[in-house]
């Protein structure tokens, strides 16, 4: 499922009946204030969750031209850890737009076993429409 939010709607959910691995992709061709503006609103959903290794696990892909994962599920298990690795997340100069590659990425690479994703956890994949 992917779900897409404008920066504003910053959906309050709290899944603290289920493990969940959430993975951010964000559009880094987007203009300098708009690319702040997608990291306070991930930083923000981060906020609805309990971030653990056991509970919430966060991931993020950025995309343009391509796409790439920018930290994976099991880089970090606490909130101010993937805080910091959110706002250390780069643009791109490129202007592509490809979403379909960044959904690659995440299906064939962020929710797999070998970047942190889990078995039986909730996937859930937050496009940031900043």
């Amino acid at each position: 499922d992917l779900a897409m939010y404008k920066c504003h709607n910053v959906p309050t959910v709290y899944y603290s009946d289920y493990p969940v691995d959430l993975g951010f992709v964000i559009d880094s061709s987007i203009p300098d204030d708009r690319w702040s503006n997608a990291l306070f609103y991930a930083r923000a959903v981060t906020d609805s969750f309990d971030i653990s290794s056991s509970r919430t696990r966060v991931g993020a892909i950025v995309f343009s031209d391509y796409a790439r994962i920018a930290f994976p599920l099991n880089a970090d298990y606490t909130r101010v850890g993937v805080q910091q690795l959110i706002f250390g997340m780069r643009k791109s100069d490129n202007t592509g737009q490809r979403i379909d590659r960044a959904l690659q990425v995440a299906y064939r690479d962020l929710f797999s076993a070998r970047y942190g994703a889990r078995t039986g956890a909730r996937q859930v994949k937050l496009r940031c429409l900043c």
